[in-house]
């Protein structure tokens, strides 16, 4: 291996690292420096797209995605990139395709695992559930060490209602993985069914205390919903924002901080989140409702029609959108 090649390696590996652990500005920031240095090398560009998506810059990851793919239709990295893309606006359908290229593509094979539990996600997306279950356990079956598998397998099966599978299977992963963060939300989740929110919450921030940086994604999701049952709208919507920043490639998170902004009155906060969701999928209803509707309270109207005939440039297709466009002219002029 050149020494050319060894530093790539070294880099990408601390792009993976940092990005795992849920630091991902940390590791966008370096996936930048890599970007910098090897403008031209394709799987730091894919690397750069896949943290593009994760905060959010689809049509920039966009870009990157188009340039890696057309030199090489067949980059497995590029293709995750594509099908988070497609997840992130909402074509499951989409996105379930490019991942299964992906796990077909020349020298996926590390990734593997990785793409079949971003395929069953996919899935349960389009309400394939059991076909869900089947890609999972084919690839607990081909990688049986791998807990993020078996976590997710258990929130399908929660999701499901098949609530006695997952809570044995969140019992047998707790007894053998007792410190990670994931497997306590899948855990803390099943156990705390039915128990007054409030408990809930106190418990759930004991555990986020006490797992510091190391805190999954789906624990703070557990604590936004749990936050949204008592009417604690700021707590949600700072819960919503966690999610975000440890996986941005998480569509609802963001749309859901922008509501509970909303509902904890601040439009402000709940237009920041909700600006970027709009303009990725202008055809989302409560989407666009809440928007427009946090931008007038602000006072920033010239921002709704800005935001407005910017989608409809993207999206002239979409009939209601125009009648909305005409609707805040005319409230312009009166």
């Amino acid at each position: 291996m050149s020494d050319d090649a060894a530093a790539v390696g070294e880099a990408l590996a601390k792009v993976r690292t940092l990005r795992n652990r849920g630091h991902v500005r940390e590791a966008f920031t370096a996936a930048e420096r890599a970007a910098a240095r090897w403008p031209e090398h394709r799987a730091v560009k894919a690397a750069r797209a896949d943290l593009l998506v994760r905060t959010g810059r689809l049509a920039e990851a966009e870009r990157v995605v188009a340039e890696v793919l057309a030199e090489d239709a067949q980059h497995a990295g590029a293709l995750i990139a594509r099908g988070d893309l497609a997840a992130a606006r909402g074509r499951h359908e989409a996105a379930l395709a490019d991942y299964r290229l992906a796990a077909r593509a020349p020298g996926a094979l590390r990734a593997a695992p990785h793409v079949m539990r971003k395929q069953a996600r996919a899935l349960a997306r389009l309400g394939r559930g059991d076909e869900a279950l089947a890609v999972l356990d084919e690839a607990l079956a081909r990688h049986p060490g791998e807990v993020g598998l078996a976590v997710e397998r258990g929130w399908l099966l929660a999701g499901a209602g098949r609530h006695a599978e997952a809570a044995a299977l969140a019992e047998a992963l707790a007894a053998a993985h007792a410190g990670d963060a994931a497997v306590r939300g899948l855990a803390l989740e099943l156990r705390t069914r039915g128990r007054p929110s409030g408990e809930v919450a106190r418990e759930l921030d004991g555990v986020l205390c006490t797992l510091a940086g190391r805190a999954d994604a789906q624990l703070w999701a557990v604590r936004a919903r749990r936050a949204s049952e008592q009417g604690d709208w700021p707590r949600a919507a700072e819960s919503w924002m966690a999610v975000h920043a440890l996986d941005g490639a998480r569509r609802p998170a963001r749309r859901m901080a922008g509501f509970a902004y909303r509902k904890a009155g601040q439009p402000a906060l709940a237009a920041r989140c909700l600006e970027p969701e709009f303009l990725a999928n202008p055809g989302d209803h409560p989407v666009r409702a809440c928007l427009l509707a946090s931008l007038a309270d602000n006072g920033e109207s010239e921002r709704a029609i800005a935001l407005v005939e910017r989608a409809l440039a993207e999206r002239p297709d979409l009939r209601g959108l125009w009648g909305v466009r005409r609707k805040l002219l005319a409230g312009r002029g009166s």
